[in-house]
């Protein structure tokens, strides 16, 4: 149930930290919602859950509270917290700062050593508390004993300002955060505290932490060799239920039977491993569909040319045969297409409008989003109208290759187009999810259609 009718709740609902939780998000008028989920081990168990809802913009981001997270939120100024962007960052209006979760590239932890050898860090030695390694789900009864560690500081002034930037261990809130309260164990990624600003506008705040944020950390990989960058939220259950779903067969592969480019199924494997690199991710499956343009494109030419070299009657020591060959293939070469009607007629020999359809049919989001969607600029919405006169693997391919080149032409003063730049880590290149996973079908189907026979 929501806040709305939440009045009828007890303090007892959860017998635990998360009632003073429930009181604070009701005087703090922050919405909140408690429902019962199951758990099913030896024992059916039903539990109660607590979702708060903390300002992000003129959205909300969702987050879970298990005991450990309203443990430590209890002794934090929440109420007073605005989630930044799609980064896991937030600004906290009551101190007059923000902090925000950074990563290293391509990498889901970093040694503690790496940050401890910047010139100028600050090291002291601490006992870890016990509450920072609880088991993540909240409910394990085993807790570590306390353990000394080392501690760092490390920190800088941004200019003639007063605003310092300071990096430091990110500790368990800014991990529960990153998990939408799902974990509360220590990592070992830094965060970035920005101290000393004056505004409370959520615009401002964001524009504070992406300027400063990107001047620090350029430096610190151009002098230090330690590349980080802002963590950013996963998205939320109800983002993506159904939106990234896949089937999986299940039938056994009894005899290996295709044999398929070994050039393109790299790229397509470079794609797949690229996860948290949105843009390069999608450049990894379009090159995958790229290597088969000259096949599909040039399909007729070829078709003439094999059924020539075929004829019985053919003689290659004839000048007059071959110059039939170079013909058919000078007149193929003259009429070339251009890099969108390639992947056009790439796309089109590979795949049938109904295909698509079925793939788009297969999870409730998807569909929505494709038809809907405005969350990528100067990309042109997909018109699933039967009756339309344009042929849906054409809109489709259409909007891959505008995708593909605001990420690869796109210029600072816009270039010829005037195309908006598809930054890597901005809150468009999250949205790129449905694309990517549209652009991996469309290379699967494309690299069988593209197969070179039997093993």
């Amino acid at each position: 149930m929501s806040n709305e009718n939440s009045e009828a709740a007890t303090p007892e609902t959860f017998g635990d930290e998360r009632d003073e939780i429930v009181d604070r998000c009701k005087k703090s008028k922050i919405q909140f919602e408690i429902s019962n989920f199951a758990i099913f081990s030896d024992r059916e168990e039903v539990r109660r859950r607590l979702v708060i809802k903390l300002a992000n913009g003129r959205q909300q981001r969702e987050f879970n509270i298990s005991p450990p997270f309203a443990n430590l939120l209890l002794s934090s100024t929440f109420e007073e917290w605005t989630i930044l962007g799609d980064y896991v960052a937030y600004l906290d209006k009551a101190n007059d700062k923000i902090e925000a979760l950074l990563r290293p590239p391509g990498r889901l932890f970093a040694s503690s050593k790496l940050y401890m050898s910047l010139p100028g860090v600050n090291v002291v030695e601490v006992a870890q508390n016990s509450d920072d390694v609880v088991d993540s789900d909240g409910y394990d009864d085993f807790i570590e004993p306390p353990r000394k560690e080392l501690d760092w500081t490390w920190s800088t002034v941004a200019g003639k300002s007063s605003v310092r930037l300071t990096l430091s261990p990110a500790g368990p809130v800014l991990s529960a955060l990153a998990s939408d309260g799902n974990d509360v164990r220590r990592i070992t990624a830094p965060k970035l505290t920005i101290e000393g600003i004056t505004t409370n506008r959520y615009e401002d705040a964001l524009r504070i932490l992406e300027r400063y944020s990107s001047a620090l950390l350029f430096e610190l990989d151009l002098r230090y060799s330690i590349p980080l960058t802002l963590a950013r939220m996963r998205p939320s259950l109800n983002e993506t239920r159904g939106a990234l779903r896949r089937q999986r067969s299940n039938e056994t592969i009894e005899i290996l039977e295709n044999s398929y480019s070994e050039q393109a199924v790299s790229m397509y494997f470079y794609g797949r491993s690229a996860n948290g690199m949105p843009l390069l991710q999608y450049l990894a499956y379009y090159q995958a569909i790229e290597f088969f343009f000259p096949s599909f494109a040039n399909a007729d030419a070829l078709t003439r040319i094999r059924n020539l070299l075929r004829d019985p009657l053919f003689n290659k020591e004839d000048q007059s045969d071959i110059q039939k060959v170079a013909s058919i293939a000078i007149g193929s070469q003259r009429g070339t297409s251009s890099e969108r009607e390639q992947l056009r007629i790439t796309i089109s020999s590979c795949l049938q409008d109904f295909e698509l359809h079925d793939y788009m049919n297969a999870a409730p989001l998807r569909m929505e989003f494709f038809a809907k969607s405005s969350a990528l600029r100067d990309v042109s919405r997909i018109d699933f109208n039967p009756h339309n006169k344009v042929r849906l693997v054409d809109q489709v391919a259409d909007r891959i290759y505008t995708l593909r080149c605001r990420i690869v032409h796109a210029k600072e003063n816009g270039g010829p187009k005037e195309q908006k730049l598809l930054l890597p880590f901005g809150s468009e290149a999250d949205s790129l999810r449905h694309d990517i996973m549209l652009l991996q079908f469309i290379a699967q189907k494309v690299i069988i259609a593209g197969s070179r026979g039997t093993l």
